[in-house]
């Protein structure tokens, strides 16, 4: 049909709703090796002009699946919903583009194959709610991987309105205008809009803006005043008790400890605070250097909050220009966990010189007799075995006060020619009384677990300007295409300065930025409540006058 309307309620359990409107329809499957692998259930292209609306009575909900409105015009005015659980991730897909092909190419059963592509208009109407939510009290291991929720967007106009709301925590937020210019000349495919190349995970696919010789269009981005794009990710709450492992000290975990498979501690149970760590001999520990327990603490179970703590990506990329007004806001804040007060139980050994050693700071290269509370003791004469307490130690573990550990933040990435963010960006990432030590980098976060340790300050926001492709791909012929053409740093905001076309105010809806337009960044953009990590790449120049100071706070990258 060429109009669909909703303004009803229309539910999807762990199912897929799409509402496409226009002549024709393809679908195709998504799955692994896809170039859509994380998004979920069927994949779709709409052939012909149509609208689709989802009015502001209107509510389209898919737990733990996928919602798709497709056609050359998209309304989404009132609610899309979906969820992401432990083992399944939600997706939704805003497309307004259409295709010219009247038939999928044989032999392929894929819609990447389309061509003759027009980009439509995308409106988040005021007050509308486009959200992921993380639901469910099922667990995994902390080894399984996350399947992150996705928010996507497509148009050559993406408008969210006053009070239009983007909410996914810990998701995967991307938004495309790509002009049908760009599309059509086969500079890109736009249903390939999958993982960053290289370095930086999130980037969806921009090479379509790397063209050499690429000129801005009139494709926009513009975010009004009080709309939101929120990837933080949540506040728990859990007792201080859940750092405390019970872990039986068996082969695989005494495999690096020979002189411990041939002691009581064989075979023996052992409590360990899973935030203890260190190297010993070269190697990594964690809860004791006696063992290796990292499978064991790999094998935790976690529910889908205590999984997406951490602050998600938000991506805009357009062949024209990205605008956010003042009041809009970019939040890829970090969450964290508030720690309630308790005990935490880890073992004390006694050596079989009758020292006390805590399990964290054992030294696996001497014998033991036991723990503290047990200790097995033969008389070789007799062969006798005697298990026996011993006093002074706290059957409940040592007493830990309530404090905060906070998770590190998310990721923005911007890529056009030109842009204004006179808007809010929030990349916050609280520290925590016992987070004291440097932040590692990311790929050394220990194979198997979701976060960093816990003693180590967590990482603000990143922000990424322009395109890094010399660094995802140097041997690229677009590699030094950076898609942005001019920075400098201003503390004015942007918006009020300009006029449009006629003279008048300058209207973001619909009014193009001025010939010659620099981009500006404004330098309390940085700090730590805000973006503590920036990254920059122009074709053109980047300008720091005498007088601006560009401070990204402490531990902070520029």
């Amino acid at each position: 049909a060429p109009t669909v309307d909703n303004e009803g309620t229309i539910q999807a359990p762990a199912g897929q709703t799409i509402l496409a409107a226009g002549q024709r329809v393809f679908l195709s499957a998504t799955g692994a090796g896809s170039s859509n692998a994380n998004l979920r259930g069927l994949r779709i292209e709409v052939g012909g002009a149509g609208t689709v609306t989802n009015g502001g009575s209107g509510e389209v909900i898919s737990t733990a699946g996928d919602v798709t409105l497709a056609a050359l015009a998209v309304n989404q005015m009132g609610r899309v919903s979906a969820s992401t659980t432990v083992d399944s991730n939600g997706s939704i897909v805003l497309k307004a583009q259409v295709t010219t092909d009247t038939s999928i190419s044989p032999g392929t059963n894929t819609v990447d194959n389309l061509t003759g592509f027009q980009a439509g208009t995308l409106i988040l109407g005021p007050g509308s709610q486009t959200d992921i939510s993380l639901q469910g009290s099922d667990t995994t291991a902390g080894a399984t991987a996350q399947p992150p929720s996705v928010v996507q967007l497509e148009g050559v106009e993406i408008e969210l309105l006053d009070g239009a709301s983007i909410v996914a925590p810990h998701g995967n937020v991307i938004l495309e205008a790509i002009g049908s210019d760009l599309i059509n000349a086969g500079l890109t495919n736009p249903n390939i809009l999958s993982d960053a190349p290289g370095a930086n995970p999130g980037l969806t696919d921009a090479t379509a803006l790397t063209a050499p010789g690429l000129q801005p269009d009139a494709s926009r981005i513009w975010l009004a005043p009080s709309s939101v794009i929120d990837v933080s990710g949540p506040t728990i709450s859990q007792p201080a008790s859940l750092n405390s492992l019970s872990v039986e000290l068996n082969s695989p975990e005494l495999a690096n400890s020979p002189l411990q498979r041939n002691s009581p501690l064989f075979e023996q149970p052992v409590y360990v605070d899973i935030r203890q760590h260190g190297t010993s001999n070269g190697t990594s520990w964690v809860g004791t250097p006696i063992a290796d327990l990292s499978s064991d603490v790999a094998a935790i179970a976690q529910n889908v909050s205590q999984r997406s703590l951490t602050g998600g990506t938000i991506t805009l990329n357009s062949s024209g220009s990205v605008i956010q007004s003042p009041g809009a806001t970019l939040d890829v804040s970090g969450g964290q966990i508030d720690w309630q007060a308790g005990y935490v139980k880890s073992s004390v050994l006694v050596g079989v010189n009758g020292q006390l050693y805590p399990i964290a700071a054992a030294n696996p290269n001497i014998q033991y007799l036991g723990t503290l509370n047990q200790i097995d003791q033969s008389d070789p004469h007799w062969g006798s075995t005697a298990y026996f307490t011993l006093p002074g130690l706290n059957p409940q573990g040592t007493y830990q006060p309530a404090y905060v550990q906070g998770m590190d933040a998310g990721t923005i990435n911007v890529v056009t020619p030109a842009f204004v963010l006179d808007g809010n960006i929030e990349g916050s990432a609280v520290r925590g009384s016992l987070q004291v030590n440097p932040p590692t980098p990311l790929s050394t976060i220990p194979e198997g677990e979701l976060y960093r340790y816990a003693d180590q300050v967590p990482l603000g926001g990143q922000l990424i300007l322009g395109y890094p492709g010399a660094l995802a791909n140097p041997t690229s012929p677009q590699a030094t295409a950076e898609v942005l053409q001019n920075l400098t740093f201003a503390s004015s905001q942007v918006l009020a300065s300009l006029a449009g076309p006629s003279g008048g105010a300058f209207d973001p809806a619909v009014d193009p930025l001025p010939s010659g337009f620099v981009s500006s960044l404004r330098p309390n953009v940085l700090g730590i409540s805000n973006v503590s990590q920036l990254q920059a790449y122009a074709e053109g120049s980047i300008t720091v006058s005498g007088s601006t100071v560009l401070d990204p706070g402490a531990g902070g990258s520029l």
